[in-house]
């Protein structure tokens, strides 16, 4: 069904039943695994850190790792948080809705 709208017509809204419904997407498929999305967020904290980091020696780069380490945990604690608001929020619509 298409919607079509044309100002200058007397009509106004006009509805063609005899279109071509359009094609939906499909879904993308997932890349990779879990283990390869958290080594991609892994690098990507690590080089954060090594980015802001002026003087690149052995000792920054382990405090570079340690901070990657450090900004992943915090990421994930971030989402169960996150998700157990949600899930609560849910759980008081249901219980409201009976």
């Amino acid at each position: 069904m298409e919607f079509k709208f044309n100002g200058t017509d007397a009509e106004g809204f006009k509805v063609d039943f005899n279109a071509s419904p359009k094609r939906e997407r499909k879904p993308r498929k997932s890349i990779g695994g879990k283990g390869k999305r958290i080594a991609v967020g892994l690098v990507n904290f690590f080089l954060t850190r090594m980015r802001d980091v002026e003087e690149k020696s052995a000792k920054t780069t382990v405090r570079a790792i340690g901070g990657a380490l450090a900004d992943s945990g915090k990421s994930a604690v971030d989402s169960l948080e996150a998700g157990a608001k949600g899930a609560i929020t849910v759980a008081v619509a249901c219980a409201m809705a009976g």
